[in-house]
């Protein structure tokens, strides 16, 4: 990570009782896309009314969390959409920014799963991805 993203070590915290190394760092897009076919880079950027992929996604802000044993403790990736207004979609439809974050516990423990009651749930409507052809 520290070759392909610049990731810097900003020291030592305990998430959820152990110990990690917190590094941060930023997803060069450019570099991501590499792997993706022209056609499907194309697609993509049709998609987005012709926008250039790096222009609208430029690079995602990362922070990782490590425990002494290398395995994943937590992940944040913070996106910033608010160009894709200037991509031909209309900007009430659009997602200005997204923070992700994820934790990673009971490492090896058991797993058990439980769907939420019926009234907690539904469906995310296509108007949420509008400018986004990507959804289907």
């Amino acid at each position: 990570m520290r070759d392909t993203w610049g990731i810097e070590e900003i020291g030592r915290e305990t998430v959820r009782g152990v110990e990690t190394t917190h590094y941060r760092g930023a997803i060069d897009f450019e570099m991501l896309m590499t792997d993706r076919s022209p056609e499907n880079i194309c697609n993509l950027e049709t998609d987005l009314s012709g926008t250039d992929l790096s222009e609208v996604f430029g690079d995602f802000p990362i922070d990782v969390w490590i425990d002494d044993n290398d395995v994943m403790r937590r992940l944040t990736i913070a996106m910033d959409f608010s160009v894709l207004g200037f991509a031909g979609a209309a900007t009430e439809h659009v997602i200005d920014s997204m923070m992700m974050s994820y934790e990673f516990f009971n490492i090896g423990g058991e797993i058990s799963i439980v769907a939420p009651p019926i009234d907690q749930v539904g469906d995310v409507g296509e108007s949420f991805l509008d400018g986004f052809s990507l959804a289907s």
